[in-house]
């Protein structure tokens, strides 16, 4: 139902190219979070206790052959930090829980690329040790086709291949007796569910819908590193807070 409601009020944002979307998430949660930094603070205590920390910072440099005065400022450092800290977790109290909900959110949208109508995916059905046997697809929808419905186990997995118009499905799987469902999502749009379940105490370990993560920012490379939604998202995030933060003067 949240995610529902999500869809509808951020409808035109999810018509956007992923990495624009993720941009105006981080923004929107940057402006949010700022501002109630701003407005719930005593911007002038909180300025007056960043310059004492700086100072005893400062002081313990000149100390540095001294460790039982340094101990002392450092002390002194600690509580001005923890008086800081106090001040800044009352925003925080209201933003953190607005957050964690946005963010599940985002990697619905933007964790995979989906699977699209009538375009085939494969499904692996992986075990624990090395079984023989058949194992079957059990309560296959209407809707969907799969290339056979009994596949042998062959190096401990067994590999299936479907298609199928919109929709979430439950795909169902048994093997001796014992029944394994993973849900999935097949979407026009930008969605799409967790496409591995791992299964505990069971000689199936996992089942794995093979769909390609999403890379918002493309090819393009940090350092060898190609952000996902989460890390295009932090990177975001941080440029927009601290411009803020600089902009608004807030401490």
């Amino acid at each position: 139902m949240f995610t529902a409601a999500l869809d509808a009020i951020f409808a035109p944002v999810l018509l956007l190219d992923p990495i624009w979307a993720i941009i105006i998430a981080s923004l929107l949660i940057s402006i949010m979070s700022t501002m109630a930094y701003k407005l719930m603070t005593n911007q002038e205590l909180m300025k007056k206790l960043k310059g004492d920390i700086k100072k005893h910072q400062d002081e313990m440099k000149g100390y540095k052959d001294n460790p039982e005065k340094m101990m002392s400022i450092q002390k002194k450092a600690m509580d001005v930090n923890m008086k800081y800290m106090a001040q800044s977790m009352r925003p925080t109290l209201i933003t953190f829980p607005i957050i964690i909900l946005l963010l599940p959110w985002l990697s619905s949208h933007y964790s995979y690329n989906p699977i699209a109508p009538m375009e085939p995916f494969e499904i692996r059905v992986m075990f624990n040790s090395a079984v023989q046997g058949d194992i079957y697809a059990s309560s296959v929808p209407a809707e969907l086709t799969f290339d056979k419905t009994v596949k042998q186990i062959s190096g401990n997995n067994a590999s299936f291949i479907a298609s199928g118009p919109a929709g979430r499905y439950e795909l169902d799987f048994e093997y001796s007796g014992s029944k394994y469902t993973i849900p999935t999502l097949i979407s026009d749009d930008l969605e799409s569910l967790e496409p591995v379940k791992t299964f505990k105490n069971s000689v199936v370990s996992k089942i794995e819908i093979n769909q390609t993560k999403l890379q918002p920012m493309g090819d393009l490379s940090l350092f060898g590193w190609k952000p996902k939604w989460l890390g295009t998202y932090i990177i975001f995030s941080l440029i927009f807070s601290m411009s803020l933060r600089k902009i608004l003067n807030i401490y």
